[in-house]
């Protein structure tokens, strides 16, 4: 064993350290079939109108408003992909389905159950108004118009906007390719008999499904071994071809935990730990060409919890969001929550609505080991280092994981 090098950095100071050194990813082009969740890398903006031409709210007539009151020939129909090419006259109308092209002249559509028909004739009410039942031309969107700014987050209505326009292809930002690995000789394989000693490695699968989540493109690298050689080989081979490495354990002080001084022979360690529980020994530290790392404690609430702090913001930033945290609601705490000494905690707590109110109870016991604690949890609660702790009945910012 030996102590550790680094200060402890305020928690809030290291997110901050983070996202300070994450760059943004560069764009690449990708059809909308591959679109859903990208950030836009540049603006989006209309090359044509939207409606491009007058089209039917409804099932009707298209008429004009001055023949209001008048039995009117019905000269044809202008039906969704199929337009009617004649003029509707004075004295004339055209029968139009919801969608189609409203023939020139007419400048109002009627319902049909507000006509009478007679064969191929049509009596409309007494009293008709100018653009009733259209679409007009550009109502939606004008030529050259600011559809979506850089930024935006692509989602069902984004893309049908685009195909809506004619855009069969967007420019977005990439997804990060991240390299994860877990650490230590006492993990083996999922499915595997353990051995004296050792345990499944739980922690991979749980940050492959939080990284995934987080829109990363993942690489797994499987359980590096306890050897400083073998170990910087594994990594620096993952690194050609990743923006960023995660890895889980061997970032303490005892003689095998061997990440930090790898990360120190590759890059710049910025944080090498945190006054953070669960997550102390996290680390992170940018390597060459502007890659990550971040090398996440071994217990398992740690990992997932320095993960949700640290990592997941980064990742958002680097594929061009602008909002990089999860989303955060009040609610009142059904308990006391006390942070241990000078360390920021987050408590892991499910939520129950009463009233107008979200309430907040605990998981149970806090111990960073203890993946229960945060199996089933919806938000985390945020408990300032101190004595005072934050009594039960108080009204807190919770980070929302998920909703009951």
């Amino acid at each position: 064993m030996r102590a550790s090098a680094y200060p402890l950095v305020d928690a809030a100071d290291a997110a901050a350290l983070v996202l300070e050194h994450t760059p943004v990813l560069g764009p690449e082009t990708v059809a909308l079939s591959e679109a859903s969740g990208r950030v836009l890398a540049e603006d989006l903006v209309a090359s044509s109108a939207l409606p491009p031409h007058p089209a039917s709210a409804v099932d009707g007539y298209a008429v004009r408003a001055a023949d209001a009151g008048r039995t009117l020939r019905v000269v044809g129909e202008s039906a969704a992909g199929r337009p009617l090419f004649a003029q509707v006259d004075p004295g004339t109308a055209a029968r139009i389905l919801t969608g189609g092209v409203v023939p020139v002249g007419a400048d109002t559509v009627v319902m049909v159950e507000d006509t009478r028909v007679d064969g191929d004739s049509v009596t409309v009410p007494a009293v008709l108004k100018a653009g009733t039942n259209l679409h007009r031309p550009g109502a939606d969107l004008r030529a050259g118009e600011l559809v979506m700014p850089a930024g935006t987050q692509l989602g069902p209505a984004e893309i049908g906007l685009a195909a809506a326009l004619g855009v069969p292809r967007l420019q977005v930002h990439r997804r990060p390719r991240v390299a994860l690995m877990s650490t230590g000789d006492e993990l083996v394989e999922v499915g595997e008999t353990p051995g004296p000693g050792q345990i499944p490695d739980s922690n991979r699968w749980a940050l492959l499904a939080a990284l995934r989540e987080a829109g990363a493109e993942v690489r797994l690298l499987g359980i590096g071994p306890d050897n400083a050689n073998d170990l910087r080989k594994l990594v620096t081979g993952a690194l050609h071809d990743a923006d960023a490495l995660v890895t889980s354990g061997g970032v303490s002080v005892g003689t095998h935990d061997l990440v930090k001084p790898l990360l120190e022979s590759l890059g710049t360690v910025h944080v090498g730990r945190v006054k953070l529980k669960p997550g102390k020994p996290f680390t992170f530290a940018t390597l060459s060409e502007g890659r990550l790392a971040f090398g996440l404690p071994g217990f398992p609430v740690s990992s997932l919890v320095t993960f949700e702090v640290f990592v997941r913001p980064a990742l958002r930033k680097m594929q061009g969001l602008v909002q990089l945290q999860r989303p955060s609601l009040q609610v009142r705490l059904g308990f006391h929550a006390q942070a241990v000494g000078d360390r920021t905690e987050y408590h892991r707590v499910t939520l129950r609505r009463e009233g107008v109110e979200l309430i907040a109870t605990s998981t149970g016991s806090q111990s960073s080991s203890r993946l229960m604690s945060l199996a089933g949890a919806h938000a985390l609660v945020r408990v300032p280092p101190g004595d005072q702790g934050i009594s039960a009945g108080s009204v807190v910012e919770a980070l929302i994981l998920s909703l009951p």
